[in-house]
Order: structure tokens, then C-alpha cells, then sequence
């Protein structure tokens, strides 16, 4: 772990795992602000990824756990609500 993360994380009164995870969150919101089912989807992606970091590293990676299957839900209806409404048999292309 980087001494620069460890500084951020004690001065802002969180740990790595939860300073990180508030970084991709707020990243994300950049690709919220595109498009919503773009921003979704690489909350997905990214969330998955740190999720991955985090078990590997034996870090605490129950969080990015949540964070991961919550947005895979919300992706889920999202994509669901739009190839209901787009009326198309199969539920259309994403």
C-alpha cells in the first residue's frame, strides 16, 4: 500500500478499502453524467475490478463486494426497463 493512500485514509478518518471505493464512486460519476446506462455499466466493470483487487490482496473486500452486486442489480432493472419499453420481442441489443 502506498504511504500517499495510507496519509489519505488516516487523515480523512477511513480505511484504504473504503477511501478507494469512494474514489471509483465518485469516478463513476463522470460516466453517470454521459449517459446512465453507461455510467451503470462501468460502475460494473470498475466495482468487479476492485472487487477482485481487494479479495487477491487479502484486503477487506466485503465492501466492494456490495457496492459490485448492487450495481448489478440496478444494471439489471436498468437494462430490463429499457428493452421493455423499446417494445422489441427479443428485449433488443444493449
Amino acid at each position: 500500500m502506498n504511504i500517499g493512500f495510507s496519509e489519505i485514509a488516516s487523515n480523512i478518518g477511513v480505511s484504504f478499502e473504503t477511501t478507494v471505493l469512494l474514489f471509483v464512486l465518485f469516478g463513476s460519476i463522470i460516466f453517470f453524467a454521459k449517459d446512465f446506462k453507461l455510467g451503470i455499466l462501468m460502475l460494473f466493470l470498475i466495482s468487479g475490478g476492485v472487487f477482485m483487487w481487494f479479495y487477491a490482496a487479502g484486503l477487506n473486500w466485503q465492501n466492494a463486494a456490495i457496492v459490485f452486486f448492487m450495481s448489478l442489480i440496478v444494471m439489471s432493472f436498468t437494462f430490463y426497463a429499457v428493452a421493455k419499453s423499446s417494445g422489441t420481442p427479443g428485449g433488443g441489443t444493449i
